[in-house]
């Protein structure tokens, strides 16, 4: 069979509901279709195969629970897919992907064009060209969540674009389509399905590829900011196969509590990348707990030389994790979306009056207009949590109540001794907080 990865934009005409869904099982008019859904049945037919998975009609879509049920079964749809017919060029489900390719786009310098003869007897023509420069970054498959998953667990994909059709393989690339990979994932396509099926020795690497897949994940939109962590459960989902973590809210927490330490660097994400210039734009509704990556809308990075398996090159401060545990918005989907979740820490806390030497990395706009004005909003607490060189690197806590806060953004200074973090904290005495 084949599946379908393409664009949205908007709501989709013909969907599949718990109205029409018997309706659906006796058949579906093609003219009831849009315009790339009608395309996708025409290349499958083409190429020989008989079935068909397109989400927006093997889901219900009005119905949460098919929906949490069919979002985990993801890897299974598309890994095993004959192969992924990507409509790449398409901004909505209504315009197609099969028009004629605009040669226009094509700078190469190699090109000839060569006579060929189609099946019905038809005389035509082959273009072969050199390497294009195509920017498929830019394209809009590569601008929506969703499809971040569906091309890294595809393992063969056909791509639809200006330009033609290029095929990308789990063992080769033809033609640009290995840029388009790039565009993916700095990993290989097939890094995922390869790592995951490998012994626990490839946990170590698999984990380290985590923040680089967070980061281009977090570089796409989402039509429905809730979906965050369900648009990528598909990949965790993979990783989960492999790794002796568990899956909580985005994080990898180590199945043996005694390498909890591990987990501390998955805290230190920093929305903008950790660009001062690149703050945050938008608040958002809750997804997931504000120590989660998934909990804003931003680019979102990691610091540098952090290692998740080996030891770094650092010291952890007065900071250690106590408990960490979710709310699964349904308890079958484990990699899904969450309704709730808690840190529960011991931290030494300097409450945030006025520190010039931070660099204060807020996670909204609002984080930001808080931290310049503290008095005005209420307090705020710093906890730095590691030395590595010689930056420090903390988070900075809104306070709820008594002991419950929430995370608003990070911190770092710099600094060569232990010192000057060690003064800084020194009248702080340790304390055991909740951070949701």
């Amino acid at each position: 069979y084949a599946a379908l990865s393409y664009v949205w934009g908007g709501d989709q005409p013909g969907k599949t509901t718990s109205q029409n869904v018997k309706a659906h099982f006796e058949g579906i008019a093609l003219s009831d279709l849009p315009t790339t859904l009608r395309d996708a049945v025409q290349v499958t037919r083409e190429i020989g195969l008989r079935y068909l998975w397109i989400d927006s009609l093997c889901i219900l879509q009005d119905d949460k629970q098919d929906q949490a049920v069919e979002i985990a079964k993801m890897p299974e749809y598309y890994g095993n897919a004959s192969i992924t017919i990507v409509a790449a060029e398409s901004y909505s489900a209504n315009d197609g992907f099969l028009q004629k390719p605009s040669i226009k786009w094509i700078y190469s310098d190699f090109a000839f064009e060569l006579p060929y003869s189609l099946p019905d007897g038809q005389l035509g023509s082959v273009k072969f060209i050199s390497r294009q420069n195509v920017k498929f970054g830019d394209l809009p498959i590569n601008r929506r969540g969703w499809t971040y998953q569906e091309a890294l667990l595809s393992s063969h994909l056909v791509v639809f674009h200006q330009n033609g059709v290029e095929l990308c393989c789990n063992r080769d690339c033809h033609g640009s389509a290995n840029d388009y990979v790039q565009s993916v994932t700095r990993l290989q396509l097939n890094s995922l399905r390869q790592l995951a099926a490998e012994t626990l020795s490839s946990a170590g690497t698999l984990l380290e590829a985590w923040p680089r897949i967070v980061y281009t994940y977090s570089t796409r939109n989402l039509t429905n900011p809730s979906d965050k962590l369900l648009a990528i459960s598909g990949i965790a989902t993979e990783m989960g196969r492999t790794l002796p973590f568990k899956y909580m809210a985005g994080l990898w927490v180590p199945l043996d509590k005694s390498q909890w330490r591990s987990l501390i660097w998955q805290l230190l994400w920093c929305a903008g990348s950790g660009i001062i210039d690149c703050f945050p734009s938008t608040t958002y509704d809750y997804r997931a707990p504000s120590w989660s990556w998934a909990a804003i809308d931003e680019l979102t990075g990691y610091p540098p030389a952090f290692n998740a398996t080996s030891e770094p090159v650092h010291k952890i401060m007065h900071f250690e994790i106590l408990d960490i545990s979710i709310d699964l918005e349904h308890p079958q989907a484990p990699f899904g979306a969450v309704t709730g979740g808690r840190l529960v820490v011991r931290a030494r806390l300097k409450a945030v009056k006025h520190m010039r030497q931070l660099l204060f990395m807020p996670d909204t706009v609002e984080d930001e207009e808080m931290f310049k004005d503290p008095r005005e909003h209420g307090k705020m607490w710093c906890a730095v949590i590691l030395h590595v060189w010689d930056v420090f690197r903390g988070l900075v806590l809104k306070q709820v109540t008594e002991n419950t806060y929430q995370r608003i953004g990070c911190f770092s200074f710099d600094s060569h001794s232990t010192e000057v973090a060690e003064k800084m904290f020194r009248h702080s005495q340790d304390r055991e907080i909740v951070i949701i």
